[in-house]
């Protein structure tokens, strides 16, 4: 959650926003409903600051035709950022499949974002890049954000 928290403001122009999981609650009995009110709490980039590095996020799967087949999806705009660390063993890093945590924070939608996405994959065996494995789990998330979210194409 808080590494969600933290990639909101690069996507929102600038704003660290109170998070939430849930747009609000209907009452079971009365049917009525409650939306969550978006409490902003400060503004921690400016918004041209924001604007750069929304570009940023956004150029890492749809300007890169590799990563674009592995996570990204045709029609919509998808964004993030992948990270790839080494484990440590006795003192000294490993490298190879097994030996690294694979990560990516990933933005679904550029024109409508209202989702983040945070990916971990803990000592992936198949290969050691986050995009092969990480990249792979946030696409069928974002997938079926999409559907489910009714986004149009």
């Amino acid at each position: 959650m808080q590494i969600a928290a933290a990639y909101a403001p690069l996507v929102n122009g600038g704003y660290y926003v109170k998070p939430t999981i849930i747009a609000g609650i209907r009452d079971g009995i009365t049917k009525e409903y409650q939306p969550n009110n978006t409490q902003v709490i400060s503004q921690i980039f400016r918004s041209d600051t924001a604007t750069a590095l929304k570009d940023a996020l956004f150029s890492v799967i749809q300007d890169n035709p590799g990563l674009f087949n592995i996570a990204g999806i045709p029609w919509f705009t998808l964004g993030g950022k992948s990270g790839t660390s080494q484990i440590a063993f006795k003192g000294k890093y490993q490298a190879g499949n097994g030996w690294t945590n694979a990560s990516f924070v990933g933005i679904v939608t550029r024109d409508n974002p209202k989702y983040i996405v945070v990916v971990q994959v803990r000592r992936p065996r198949s290969t050691q890049w986050w995009g092969q494995t990480g990249g792979k789990v946030f696409k069928d998330i974002a997938q079926f954000l999409l559907n489910y979210s009714m986004i149009e194409k």
